[in-house]
């Protein structure tokens, strides 16, 4: 786990987002979105785990360590949409579209569209939050 991430945590305005730590920063908002809503397409059990290995090309165990320290980040972390808000305001757009891309594509088979809530805790508009699955 990175401790860098906490740190930037704990002084989102004296630091910068170490653009190493996106794609943990990215996992953990994706796990707290499906901590607090358990009908998403995210708290399918495994769900998180297949999207953190299609998107950083990552084997299964390392998929299932890297959202373990997302967990670890996520206890660590201000709530829900305080972290959404730093993740929004400190991961460039692109980013976090291609996060969501990924999402879309690797759970097409449970849930064809993202959901809309999903997108916007990623700070995606909601009339583009709908994507469509594209690999």
């Amino acid at each position: 786990m990175s401790t860098r991430l906490l740190y930037w945590l704990n002084a989102p305005d004296v630091a910068w987002l170490d653009p190493a730590d996106t794609p943990l920063a990215l996992g953990t908002l994706a796990l707290m979105v499906a901590e607090a809503q358990p009908g998403s397409c995210l708290a399918a059990p495994g769900a998180i785990d297949r999207v953190l290995a299609e998107r950083y090309d990552l084997t299964r165990r390392e998929a299932a360590e890297m959202r373990s320290s997302c967990d670890r980040v996520a206890r660590g972390a201000p709530a829900l949409a305080v972290y959404g808000a730093l993740i929004r305001a400190h991961v460039p757009e692109p980013e976090r579209r291609a996060f969501l891309s990924t999402l879309a594509a690797t759970l097409a088979e449970t849930q064809p569209e993202t959901d809309v809530a999903l997108g916007s805790a990623f700070g995606i508009a909601p009339d583009t939050a709908r994507l469509s699955p594209t690999r």
